[in-house]
């Protein structure tokens, strides 16, 4: 397409339509996130999509300043990771002897990857990625006997007697 006055819009609207589908993957995994955690209409479901949608963006963005910059992409990625964990860190709360918000910080770093996954080119592990962390929530949401085991298996022993 060319540019004008150094503004390259081939590549600019190869990076928009790349951030929409990351912001739509990340969405959609919000969309699952806030069906498995029950959030009633209004503004939390709302939040869900656009937190988990915006983490993703924000991984494909830093993943395509990283690449422009010449980083190492290892530096980029390991930045972004240490960046989520502190984010993924404020949603989990503790209240008596209860631990909430730990599935909601996995999937930011799963939204995360995903958003790397696009940002450094690697549309099919970034679809891949986002299928199968909706098909897992939703297993997850609907009690599917596959993941029963699991919980089975990795719940602590206090958990197993109930």
């Amino acid at each position: 397409m060319g540019s004008i006055d150094g503004f390259a819009l081939d590549s600019f609207l190869r990076y928009f339509g790349i951030l929409f589908l990351t912001s739509l993957s990340g969405g959609a995994i919000g969309v699952f996130v806030g069906r498995a955690q029950n959030l009633g209409p209004g503004i939390n479901k709302l939040q869900t999509i656009g937190t988990f949608g915006l983490v993703a963006v924000a991984a494909a963005s830093f993943a395509f300043v990283g690449i422009a910059a010449g980083s190492s992409q290892s530096q980029v990625i390991s930045g972004v990771a240490t960046g989520v964990g502190f984010i993924s860190g404020a949603v989990i709360f503790k209240t008596g002897a209860e631990v909430h918000g730990l599935t909601t910080a996995a999937l930011l770093w799963t939204c995360t990857s995903v958003g790397l996954a696009f940002g450094y080119g690697q549309y099919e592990l970034a679809i891949a990625a986002m299928l199968y962390t909706m098909m897992f929530i939703w297993a997850h949401e609907h009690r599917y006997p596959d993941l029963r085991l699991l919980d089975y298996l990795f719940r602590s022993k206090a958990d197993k007697d109930l």
